[in-house]
């Protein structure tokens, strides 16, 4: 995928928390660690220099295992992209509330959906409004799911309409072959 050339790899995103894993002063885990652990991995994340997180693009990997029908998994890309919305962008009592705009199952077999996060009051970033981009993607040689999500605060997608964010997500592919 493109990403602004501008941005950097977001350290913040990229590098889990101190005493995350492990070590209780361990700020780093290699990746061979990384790729032990369950479930979702941050594969990647990009952003502006001095960034507050609410604008940046991120890949998780998540091992699901092989022969699995994806695309009769998704099933209709705008209920497949709710379902993701409400059970893990916006999960009841998250205190944040997720409206999808678009979804659309690409050619090459990509779920690619636009939705809005409001966040509540009482949570960290009360009142605010972030525009999100997805895709979502399927490797059938490796048995894993790819999700690259671009985010930008609302003001910020308003101001080009999109349209970076949008460029980010659609250039989003695996590479096939090999």
């Amino acid at each position: 995928f493109i990403y602004p050339k501008s941005w950097l790899a977001d350290q913040a995103l990229s590098l889990p928390k101190p005493g995350s894993v492990g070590d209780p002063n361990s700020v780093f885990v290699p990746r061979a660690v990384e790729a032990r652990r369950g479930g979702a991995q941050l594969d990647s994340a990009f952003g502006p220099p001095g960034g507050d997180r609410t604008e940046n693009v991120s890949v998780l990997r998540t091992r699901l295992g092989r022969g699995i029908n994806f695309a009769g998994v998704l099933g209709e890309p705008s209920a497949a992209a709710q379902r993701l919305l409400d059970s893990s962008i916006a999960p009841a009592g998250s205190g944040k509330t997720a409206t999808l705009n678009a979804a659309a199952l690409r050619a090459d077999g990509v779920l690619q959906f636009e939705y809005t996060v409001s966040f509540a009051e009482g949570t960290q970033m009360a009142g605010f409004v972030i525009r999100n981009q997805a895709c979502v993607a399927y490797d059938v040689r490796t048995g894993e799911l790819f999700t690259l999500t671009v985010l930008a605060p609302l003001s910020e997608w308003l101001a080009d309409s999109g349209v970076a964010q949008r460029a980010i997500a659609s250039s989003f592919a695996l590479q096939r072959g090999q």
